[in-house]
């Protein structure tokens, strides 16, 4: 039987690779982490994997801006690269930093791979980094293949600082990217309450389910034509036992994995029935 194997991506800064590692081991991936001067230096290649792991942490120190600089390596210098791997059918899950870098290197757009760069990852509305878990519903209409049949709400950590999803000119008035967006079922998570029933939460970030401000409460997005990329921001992959999150004892029945597992069986799932 085929086993399918996943690049996670490192740079200088990122510290998600433990996490990482077994998120990819628990559902059958073989894994490798691959550093981002061996891809830009010739040393390996992200088309020698079925699975790219952009992970979390602080890339390059996020100078300049979170994601940028990995960002901007990666739509100058290996653009080619990322377009093979995903016309190839295979798939990139980028989460928090490594959903940043997706924004500033133009993966993730309503224009397509590497179009004109129409969103991006801003400063949280709550005014710093935060660290606790978060609510996500899955909004998707069916385009995205990491959230196939997935109707629960999600409670997983959130780990940032800028993590407030804008589309271009909206707050000039101009809603034509976010309608791209939302009409071409790029929108998969939504920040919302315990219960998966409250999306209505402006005003006071105090008060409210989510903490960045980002435009519709938007967590997490897909590519535009395969959704076979999803870039969220809070952590699936710290997530993996149920044990790491606070409230494991106080929920009813004994419970054999945590909330963050499912995007990973799909993963799995999706490259099984397609490659």
């Amino acid at each position: 039987m085929r086993r399918f194997r996943c690049a996670i991506l490192a740079a200088p800064g990122a510290n998600c690779y433990r996490e990482s590692r077994h998120a990819v081991e628990k559902v059958g991936f073989m894994h490798r982490d691959v550093h981002i001067y061996d891809l830009l230096e010739g040393r390996d290649s992200i088309l020698n994997y079925d699975f790219l792991f952009m992970q979390g942490g602080f890339s390059f120190g996020d100078y300049v801006k979170a994601g940028s600089i990995e960002g901007a390596f990666i739509r100058e210098k290996l653009s080619g690269d990322f377009n093979k791997f995903y016309k190839d059918g295979k798939i990139i899950l980028a989460v928090c930093n490594g959903f940043q870098a997706t924004t500033k290197a133009g993966l993730l757009t309503t224009n397509g791979l590497f179009g004109e760069r129409d969103i991006t990852l801003y400063y949280n509305d709550c005014g710093n980094f935060r660290n606790f878990p978060v609510h996500l519903l899955n909004v998707n209409r069916g385009k995205c293949i990491f959230t196939k049949d997935l109707n629960k709400v999600l409670r997983l950590p959130m780990r940032n600082g800028e993590g407030k999803l804008i589309t271009k000119g909206f707050y000039n008035g101009d809603k034509r990217a976010l309608n791209r967006l939302i009409n071409n079922d790029q929108v998969v998570f939504a920040y919302t309450d315990p219960e998966g029933k409250n999306l209505d939460t402006e005003g006071d970030y105090r008060r409210s389910w989510d903490p960045t401000g980002s435009v519709l409460h938007i967590a997490g997005i897909c590519d535009r034509d395969k959704g076979t990329v999803l870039g969220l921001m809070p952590h699936p992959e710290g997530a993996i036992d149920p044990f790491t999150d606070e409230l494991w004892t106080a929920e009813p029945g004994p419970k054999e994995e945590g909330n963050g597992v499912v995007i990973f069986e799909n993963a799995m799932k999706y490259l099984k029935e397609n490659l």
